[in-house]
């Protein structure tokens, strides 16, 4: 048996995180704060790979850690269709 906590399970842990949607392994989306995200797992096969996240439909956060330009997943059919923008996550010190 895995001992790895999935990143759903570890998403979950948290009383603020509702997952939404698995659309596979390691993609899914979750509520925090009534903002929603898209969740990307590092890929298991490349070790200096990282976690992304994205903003999903929303305009009005402008936080210096959120990318105003959008992405767009239009060629991936399982991503609903809407405004992604890139969530920084590194720390000046990390």
């Amino acid at each position: 048996m895995d001992e790895k906590m999935t990143v759903k399970e570890i998403l979950e842990s948290y009383d603020e995180i509702t997952v939404d949607q698995q659309i596979i392994d390691g993609v899914l989306f979750f509520t925090m704060f009534k903002k929603q995200f898209l969740f990307l797992a590092p890929s298991e096969d490349d070790p200096a790979s990282k976690a992304t996240i994205y903003l999903y439909n929303d305009e009005l956060l402008d936080h210096p850690h959120i990318m105003l330009r959008d992405t767009s997943f239009s060629d991936i059919e399982r991503f609903p269709k809407g405004t992604y923008r890139w969530i920084c996550l590194y720390e000046q010190d990390s």
